[in-house]
């Protein structure tokens, strides 16, 4: 039953992603009255309230109308102390409301991926108009929220943290490996990203399958979050093109448990983004001992200096991503410690200190 003595927050989180499942609980680790809203298709489990709005943009007008109606609804019951977000392109807050806190953590594709003649960094700017807090990752973030009209003054660094499920990843490696009938030795890429134009799967899927074609070895796991049919399909298509499909495993969407398994049995992981903040993928790819294969992008460097760390690929030449699983096959499989990997991202990226520091956020913002 609801405290009324305690804050009330409100967080808007899409339950079909187990970053932002995480990241929806922590207010939940401190006094306050939550309410967790959830467009998605999984159903939020949780200790706090729950109000699930089914995903179905496939309804096309219908379906935002009924989103914001379901929205409101709840906003209005509950008359939030903080509104919580974790999406900036949230229509609801389009509605020159007089809101009362607000906190909006963006995902890089919000800001950064621009969509077709700019919408979604449209309602991004507005949408970031009206936080009194703005979460970002890294000063890349920093920069670009600057650039759509945040004050710097409302900019807070959140890293969130890496759950300690992901440290446990290497421990798990033979159990994980025998319950995906794999031996020890069979090379193992993970792309973990959502299936987004941003992300480029289909690239990666190809960079794979040219990769096998000349090397005969390695298999390639695809988490399918955000992901169709069609897009099943169309990848699908690709491998079979190759005639690769006993080499490739589509595992459909991924939970946080599923997400571990799948850390614990791979050598290494590839994103191959076209643009990004700085991901939650790459912490738990360093935090699991995965081997990093990632785009070049600048923000990474204060993670990966070298070829050590991991190997960063140019952004314009998907090529380089088969270079990168043949230096994998090469130079890391069964050779590399990813001891000072996993011990950066223990000392950055703490999941016990950054909810402690949100935590933290929640209590000055209701002080203002």
């Amino acid at each position: 039953m609801a405290d009324s003595s305690r804050p009330k927050i409100m967080v808007v989180a899409c339950a079909d992603s187990p970053l932002l499942q995480a990241r929806a609980s922590i207010p939940m680790a401190g006094e306050f009255d939550v309410v967790w809203f959830s467009d998605s298709e999984s159903q939020p489990e949780a200790t706090c309230k729950v109000v699930h709005h089914m995903r179905q943009p496939s309804l096309g007008p219908l379906y935002w109308l009924r989103l914001i109606l379901v929205f409101f609804n709840t906003y209005f019951k509950k008359r939030p102390d903080i509104l919580h977000v974790h999406w900036s392109v949230f229509l609801p807050l389009l509605f020159p409301f007089k809101w009362k806190k607000v906190i909006v953590s963006p995902m890089g594709s919000d800001i950064f991926h621009p969509g077709k003649l700019a919408f979604r960094q449209r309602i991004s700017r507005k949408v970031l108009s009206r936080a009194d807090v703005v979460t970002s990752k890294s000063e890349f973030m920093d920069a670009q929220l600057l650039l759509l009209g945040v004050p710097k003054e409302r900019i807070v660094r959140m890293t969130w943290g890496v759950e300690d499920a992901f440290f446990t990843a290497p421990e798990r490696r033979g159990e994980m490996r025998s319950r995906f009938s794999l031996t020890e030795e069979e090379l193992v890429f993970f792309s973990p990203r959502a299936i987004k134009p941003l992300y480029r799967i289909d690239e990666i899927v190809a960079a794979f399958c040219q990769f096998r074609k000349n090397s005969g070895a390695g298999l390639l796991l695809v988490s399918e979050m955000a992901g169709t049919a069609e897009d099943r399909e169309r990848l699908a298509g690709i491998v079979k093109g190759y005639g690769l499909s006993e080499h490739v495993r589509f595992l459909g969407q991924l939970d946080l448990e599923g997400m571990t398994q799948a850390y614990a049995v791979s050598d290494a992981v590839i994103s191959f983004s076209l643009s990004d903040g700085m991901p939650q993928t790459l912490y738990e790819t360093m935090a699991a001992g995965c081997y990093p294969v990632f785009t070049d992008l600048a923000h990474y460097h204060s993670l990966i200096a070298s070829r050590e760390e991991g190997y960063l690929c140019s952004s314009t030449d998907a090529g380089q991503l088969v270079e990168a699983m043949q230096y994998v096959k090469d130079e890391i499989s069964g050779k590399w410690n990813p001891a000072d990997n996993r011990e950066k991202i223990r000392r950055l990226a703490s999941r016990k200190t950054e909810t402690e520091k949100m935590l933290g956020v929640y209590q000055r913002l209701l002080q203002v």
